[in-house]
């Protein structure tokens, strides 16, 4: 966006001065009468007047694009700001949560559910797949319980599963 707002931009103060030129030096368009009121320099100024109309309804046209460009970024960066202190305080409160009951439940049921909501809550609403981050959220709980259980013969709570 920003590089053709540039372009279109510098095409039109370019156009613009061409414009403004071409007007100014077809007064010195000798003028030629063949009986009728319009002189030899009526098509130049015609020619030129057209082109600074287009060069500034193009400059028009950029300056309101730019300025909805930007309200859409502040409206986007307000957004992602809230997005951001709900992630930051939705984490808190669920690790706060996680560590509360996870001598009473257990490590494999707390450690699935926390990983799915952690990542629903992190991840974009509009790019949210259910199936994947519960299979994620299995797969890692089961693994890293596998790892610690049988390979590092570390005991994690084990809660109601007892």
């Amino acid at each position: 966006m920003t590089t053709k707002f540039t372009k279109d931009f510098f095409a039109a103060l370019i156009f613009l001065v061409l414009g403004v030129l071409m007007f100014t030096e077809s007064y010195k368009i000798k003028q030629l009468s063949f009986g009728i009121e319009i002189g030899s320099d009526f098509v130049p100024k015609l020619i030129a007047i057209g082109i600074m109309g287009m060069s500034l309804i193009l400059l028009i046209q950029n300056a309101r694009k730019k300025g909805l460009a930007k309200q859409a970024q502040a409206t986007e960066k307000q957004q992602e700001d809230k997005g951001m202190k709900v992630s930051f305080y939705g984490t808190i409160g669920l690790l706060t949560i996680y560590v509360t009951l996870l001598e009473k439940i257990g490590f494999v049921p707390m450690t699935m559910l926390y990983l799915f909501i952690q990542m629903n809550l992190l991840k974009s609403s509009s790019k949210k797949n259910q199936f994947l981050i519960a299979g994620l959220s299995i797969i890692c709980t089961l693994l890293v319980y596998y790892l610690f259980k049988n390979i590092l013969y570390l005991m994690l709570p084990e809660g109601i599963l007892g």
